[in-house]
């Protein structure tokens, strides 16, 4: 004998999965129609970038109006061909921000996939992996198709976005070694720190201010000397990282042998900056050390000061999960 209640119900669970997949078609296909791979907020940030600091050309910066979306269909179809849009969703906003802006400005895909922001993404996940041996190569190269395998992986598994950081610092090396023109010095350094800033909630035009700061402070030649000699305070230098270890390597290769005045030395660690004035005291240079745990670090400043006698601490905090202290040597 049929029973009647369960017919109905076999025929409101029928209707129930259609109505689900008709949402669905209809999501498929409004995500086909915007044809996003990253958040407006990339396409705003990367338009209003290019405005003020879009190239170098005869010693002078210039600007080009841009929306973000010129080469999307090309950076589009180099993930398809890659590591695929199913992997590239599992990237997270920000990650997926900083390889856009990347790829916007050297490696999209238009004029052929070089495989830079691949072999960069795929070297902070591994750092065996040799970026020499992927740039430039042919996809069906074993060492492109070993890069690709790395970042599906990694996104597979969940760990992709513990990467965030060293890729950071990947980028800024990229742009060093493909420095022409000037345009890393003027443009590049701190393009992947205003990503950064912006995708964590900073304003567009705080950012762009800062960066016109940065610019006109870090890029003075020499500090003026007045009549007397004496070198005047009134000039800022900050030095920049991506991170913690490339803050510290800035500082080990950019404060040798100089001079400061030791009552100007300001560091905000949240933006992995260090700031100091022209001076006086002659220094062998700035040292900056870190460390999770605090008890580690105290032991291992004092090893230093055993060995180095003039150091002096000028600030310690706890910042970006690391308790650190920033010394001076004399």
């Amino acid at each position: 004998m049929v029973n009647l209640s369960e017919i109905k119900i076999f025929i409101n669970m029928n209707n129930l999965t259609e109505q689900v997949e008709r949402i669905k078609t209809m999501m498929g296909l409004l995500i086909e129609q915007s044809g996003s791979l990253v958040p407006e907020k990339v396409y705003e940030l990367i338009s209003a970038i290019e405005s003020k600091y879009s190239y170098m050309k005869d010693g002078k910066i210039n600007t080009k109006t841009y929306t973000g979306r010129e080469v999307e269909q090309y950076i589009k179809s180099y993930i398809d061909k890659t590591i695929g849009e199913n992997n590239w969703n599992k990237i997270s906003d920000k990650l997926k921000a900083q390889i856009y802006s990347f790829a916007f400005q050297s490696d999209s895909g238009y004029g052929g996939m070089k495989f830079k922001w691949i072999a960069g993404l795929a070297n902070a996940i591994n750092q065996s992996i040799n970026r020499g041996d992927i740039v430039g190569k042919p996809i069906d190269d074993p060492n492109v198709q070993n890069a690709i395998k790395t970042i599906k992986t990694a996104c597979e598994n969940g760990s992709i976005n513990t990467v965030y950081n060293k890729y950071l610092s990947i980028i800024d090396q990229q742009y060093k070694s493909m420095d022409y023109s000037d345009n890393y010095k003027y443009i590049w350094k701190y393009r992947p720190i205003a990503v950064d800033r912006i995708m964590s909630g900073t304003d567009i035009n705080t950012v762009l201010n800062d960066w016109e700061k940065s610019f006109n402070k870090t890029n003075t030649d020499q500090p003026t000397q007045p009549s007397n000699g004496q070198l005047t305070n009134e000039t800022l230098i900050d030095i920049i990282g991506i991170d913690m270890n490339d803050l510290r390597t800035k500082l080990k290769t950019e404060t040798k042998s100089i001079s400061v005045n030791i009552d100007r030395i300001k560091v905000d660690m949240t933006k992995y900056r260090v700031s100091y004035n022209p001076g006086n005291t002659k220094i062998q240079g700035m040292s900056l050390i870190f460390d999770p745990n605090q008890d580690t670090l105290n032991t291992r400043f004092n090893s230093i000061k055993e060995k180095n006698p003039t150091i002096k601490l000028i600030e310690s905090g706890n910042d970006n999960g690391y308790y650190w202290n920033l010394s001076i040597i004399l």
